[in-house]
C-alpha cells in the first residue's frame, strides 16, 4: 500500500493484495456407488429418465479439499480531516478484485468475488446548522447459480400409487388432475456460479440540522435510503410460470432481497 497526503486534509491511498488458501472446508462429493444408490430410489418410467438428478450431489459431509485464490486494489481519497472553516468533506475509493475457488475439479468465483465497486460519501455543509449528505455505491453483481431448466418433482410413493407394494421409492409428482408437477433444476457442481447478479446501485440522501452548530450536542436528521427506489437484487428468486407454447412451464425470476425507498427520521444526542 501506499499513501500520500495531498494538503488541505486531503488524502489519497492505494493498495494492492494477493492472497492464497487452501484446506478450504467444503461439502464431500458423493462417490458413484452414493450416486447410483440415491437413483435406485426413483421409479420413474423411461419417457421422464432424462428428469432424474443425475449429477453428483454436495452432500454434508465436510472435507478440507477446498483452495482458492483472490488479488485485486483499492484506490483510495478523502478529505475528512479538513480545516473547521472547509465546507466539503468526503471520501471515494474503487475497488478492482477478483477471487476464485478451486474445488470438485474446476474453478470458479468465490461467492464474494466482485469485479467492479465504486464508493462515495460525500458531506456539504450549507450553514451553521444545516448539512447535506449522500452516498453512492456502484457494484458488479455477486456470482449466483442460474436455473438450467425444469424437470417433473419426484414424491415418496406412500400410498403405493404404482401397486408395486414399494412404499419408500420416489414416483413422478402429480397434481389432482393428473397433470405432472414441476421443479427448478440448477445442474450439477459443473454449473457452479456460472451466472451473476445485476449491477447493485444506490443512492441515499441525508439533511441534518444542528440547532447550536457542529459543536452542539443535539442532531436531528431525516434520511431516504435508495432515493432512486432502484430494485437491485440480492438474489434472484426462480418461480414456475405457465407457458402457452409449451407443455412445461417456464422459469421467470423475481429480484429477491432488496430494499425499497426508505424514508427515515432521528434524533441524536451526543454526551
Amino acid at each position: 500500500g501506499i499513501e500520500h497526503e495531498l494538503g488541505g486534509g486531503a488524502t489519497v491511498r492505494i493498495e494492492a493484495y494477493y492472497k492464497q488458501s487452501s484446506r478450504l472446508l467444503i461439502g464431500r462429493l458423493e462417490t458413484d456407488a452414493e450416486r447410483q444408490t440415491r437413483l435406485a430410489q426413483y421409479d420413474f418410467p423411461a419417457s421422464l429418465a432424462a428428469n432424474l438428478p443425475t449429477d453428483p450431489v454436495i452432500t454434508s459431509v465436510p472435507t478440507n479439499d477446498g483452495r482458492g485464490h483472490a488479488y485485486g486494489f483499492d484506490l483510495f481519497i478523502a478529505r475528512t480531516s479538513a480545516p473547521a472553516s472547509a465546507r466539503l468533506r468526503g471520501w471515494a475509493s474503487y475497488t478492482w478484485g477478483r477471487a476464485f475457488r478451486e474445488s470438485y475439479g474446476r474453478t470458479y468465483p468465490f461467492e464474494y468475488d466482485r469485479r467492479h465497486a465504486i464508493s462515495a460519501v460525500v458531506s456539504y455543509r450549507l450553514t451553521r446548522h444545516w448539512e447535506m449528505a449522500t452516498t453512492t455505491r456502484l457494484a458488479s453483481g455477486f456470482p449466483r447459480t442460474p436455473p438450467i431448466g425444469v424437470r417433473v418433482a419426484a414424491v415418496a410413493d406412500t400410498n403405493d400409487r404404482d401397486g408395486d407394494g414399494n412404499r419408500t421409492e420416489l414416483v413422478p409428482a402429480i397434481d389432482p388432475n393428473g397433470l405432472y408437477i414441476y421443479g427448478v433444476s440448477f445442474g450439477g457442481v459443473s454449473h457452479l456460479n456460472t451466472g451473476r447478479l445485476p449491477v447493485f446501485a444506490r443512492v441515499d440522501v441525508r439533511a441534518t440540522w444542528r440547532p447550536r452548530g457542529a459543536q452542539g450536542r443535539w442532531e436531528f436528521y431525516a434520511e431516504v435510503l435508495n432515493l432512486l427506489n432502484r430494485k437491485n437484487a440480492g438474489a434472484l428468486d426462480p418461480r414456475l410460470a405457465y407457458d402457452p407454447t409449451s407443455d412445461r412451464p417456464q422459469i421467470v425470476e423475481t429480484r429477491d432481497q432488496t430494499i425499497p425507498r426508505l424514508p427515515t427520521i432521528g434524533l441524536r444526542f451526543h454526551f
